[in-house]
């Protein structure tokens, strides 16, 4: 394990250096990352360790440290040492001996860490020490007291050396506020993201309001690090939804780590759909909508309309034919219509009447005319969208 470990204070200690004399202890504890990777009783072989040595003993006189300890180096290999905050220590690495001279430490009544060992140990290993040999010693009141033992160490094979154990994150990114009320066919996007081993993508589930929906689902579509959610049914109106969302990571040996999130998010008011076409077809068909285009019958027709049409009315033809998209690179060339009414100012006052109602009949017919080509686009666009739907 890397040094960057979590203390797993219910791990068994799997070596005690006892000094009955003075009731002096020196102790040794793995550092494990999670008591989910077994065997938690045995160091793992070919990893990275992490040991943590440590004095207990009720004599608190004690005002020098002095411990040589040899290991050998065809079984581990010492990559640092960490000194305690409250005992720190000036040590010496060399081939196969680490010594640790500790003055007037601050002792506690129970137990006081010295310092931490990281080392890596060889794959094949099954067993090996530390060995405190005589030249090690601890001074009490005026007095040395030889330290001399032995402490071994049990490995164990294991599949994995390093398991990722964090978890994934998960954030909404759209809606971008979560407060705002939500439209009926509301899609949602996520950013998922996995510092360890990524993400597998068939963990990924959605709960909407009760309804659970799975990676192999279409609703469910992920690019990279967003996923987009998009709702089978419309939601309902003016009402509370619930969102949750929960994802795993690779992590095979100890079991994959799992996040979870929940959101709630209202929804707008408003007239109730009919429900005779689903969301997921609807978002298709718009897709589908962007493709579509006037025939060259339909933009000739408006382009003729264009040029019978007054000057207030072109602006709407055009649009119409942009919505179609017809040419209109020509029409600035085409002649606009002069047709006024020809009556004399003179006539008579039935005829001045009779031309303001001819007047008005055209303008009218004018609007129709424009009504019935926007009809007639809209019809054919609807009715190429269902033949699409239909074919896909």
């Amino acid at each position: 394990m890397t040094s960057k470990k979590i203390i797993s204070l219910g791990v068994l200690l799997i070596g005690v250096l006892a000094f009955p004399a003075f009731g002096m202890n020196v102790t040794m504890q793995p550092l494990y990352t999670d008591a989910r990777f077994q065997p938690v009783d045995a160091f793992h072989a070919g990893c990275d360790q992490d040991t943590q040595f440590s004095w207990e003993g009720t004599d608190k006189n004690v005002s020098e440290i002095h411990l040589v300890m040899r290991y050998n180096p065809a079984d581990i290999t010492i990559s640092r040492v960490v000194n305690s905050d409250t005992t720190p220590a000036d040590y010496k690495i060399e081939y196969d001996t680490v010594t640790f001279d500790i003055s007037n430490p601050t002792l506690s009544a129970q137990s006081t860490p010295l310092f931490n060992i990281s080392f890596k140990s060889s794959t094949g290993v099954t067993s090996s020490e530390w060995l405190i040999d005589t030249w090690s010693y601890a001074v009490s009141n005026g007095k040395h007291i030889s330290l001399n033992e032995t402490l071994p160490m049990a490995f164990a094979q294991v599949p994995e050396c390093d398991p990722d154990v964090i978890a994934p994150s998960v954030s909404l990114v759209y809606p971008k506020d979560p407060t705002a009320r939500v439209s009926l066919d509301q899609s949602f996007v996520f950013e998922i993201k996995d510092t360890g081993k990524g993400i597998d993508p068939s963990s990924v589930q959605i709960l909407l309001d009760g309804q659970l929906y799975t990676a192999d689902m279409v609703n469910l579509q992920r690019k990279g690090d967003y996923l987009t959610f998009y709702p089978q049914n419309w939601l309902g109106v003016n009402k509370k939804i619930n969102l949750k969302i929960s994802i795993g990571d690779k992590q095979v040996y100890g079991w994959p780590n799992t996040t979870a999130e929940s959101f709630q998010f209202q929804t707008a008011t408003g007239l109730v759909l009919e429900d005779n076409i689903d969301p997921m077809t609807l978002r298709k068909m718009a897709r589908w909508a962007s493709k579509l285009f006037g025939s060259s019958e339909e933009c000739t027709a408006l382009q003729g309309f264009y040029v019978s049409s007054d000057v207030g009315l072109q602006g709407t033809v055009t649009s119409i034919m942009q919505k179609l998209a017809c040419d209109t690179g020509d029409l600035a060339g085409l002649v606009p219509s002069t047709d006024t009414h020809g009556a004399a100012p003179d006539q008579t006052k039935g005829l001045t009447f009779v031309s303001v109602f001819a007047a008005l009949g055209r303008i009218l017919f004018g609007i129709a005319l424009i009504l019935k080509f926007h009809y007639m686009a809209s019809y054919k666009k609807h009715k190429r969208l269902a033949e699409l739907y239909k074919k896909n």
